[in-house]
């Protein structure tokens, strides 16, 4: 089964000859940079779409990009806001970093409230909402680094109020 193919990592993969030769069979192409990374992404005559990073194409094209994506909040919203979807402001913190007091109180006096997650963690692990006040926020990240030890960065955004709405979609169809 072709889902469980591996991807080929290779920095010189080259997805100008791939994209040349569907380009023959009515596919189109496009690439642009996601992270400083380089993504094409292939677009079949019947309009499904496959995207992968250049230099670590996967087959059928979108294994190990889809995985890198769904792991990174970060990427995740740089792909939404690629996309024309509107995104929450975010601030990426190095787990080696700081936040100056004065930083934690000029984004607190711009976005009123804030949230700060772990980049890479999951099911809430290391979230904490509703902040407002630098003392939160520098705890807040604190909390963030102590719980997601594999998470190289923290994540200081914009907090939104409004519906969640998540949605399971397998092998191109909605299901869950």
């Amino acid at each position: 089964n072709s889902r469980y193919m591996s991807s080929i990592n290779d920095a010189n993969a080259s997805y100008k000859l791939l994209s040349r030769e569907l380009k023959k069979h009515g596919f189109t192409f496009r690439s642009f940079n996601l992270s400083g990374r380089r993504v094409m992404a292939l677009t079949s005559p019947k309009g499904r779409t496959w995207t992968s990073f250049a230099g670590k194409i996967s087959y059928p094209l979108n294994a190990a990009f889809h995985t890198d994506v769904s792991r990174s909040k970060e990427l995740s919203a740089e792909l939404a806001k690629k996309a024309g979807f509107s995104v929450a402001f975010t601030k990426s913190i190095a787990r080696d970093e700081s936040l100056c007091d004065k930083s934690a109180t000029e984004l607190l006096d711009k976005y009123n409230k804030l949230i700060v997650k772990p980049e890479s963690a999951s099911l809430s692990n290391g979230l904490t909402l509703n902040i407002s006040d630098p003392k939160e926020l520098q705890d807040a990240i604190s909390y963030a680094k102590s719980v997601a030890k594999n998470s190289f960065k923290v994540l200081v955004q914009q907090q939104i109020f409004s519906e969640e709405i998540r949605f399971l979609v397998i092998e191109g169809k909605v299901v869950g």
